[in-house]
């Protein structure tokens, strides 16, 4: 659940972090979407693009996150 107040900072669209490799949880996320939609649109957000790299469970996934060229 650390991962949301890390997402969900306004500095993430300016940082300098060209990849991501994430794994977010149900747990702390505070929207009425799902935890994998809430992760990729506060990523999209920040200029990344988004691709699961796993099969995401019930409370939990992966996905990589990158900014394009």
């Amino acid at each position: 659940g650390a991962e949301w107040p890390i997402l969900e900072d306004p500095r993430m669209a300016t940082c300098t972090v060209r990849v991501l490799a994430v794994e977010y949880h149900r747990w702390g996320c505070d929207a009425a979407e799902d935890p994998s939609t809430r992760c990729r649109h506060l990523l999209t957000g920040a200029g990344f693009e988004c691709r699961d790299s796993g099969v995401p469970g019930d409370d939990f996934g992966t996905l990589w996150a990158w900014r394009p060229s």
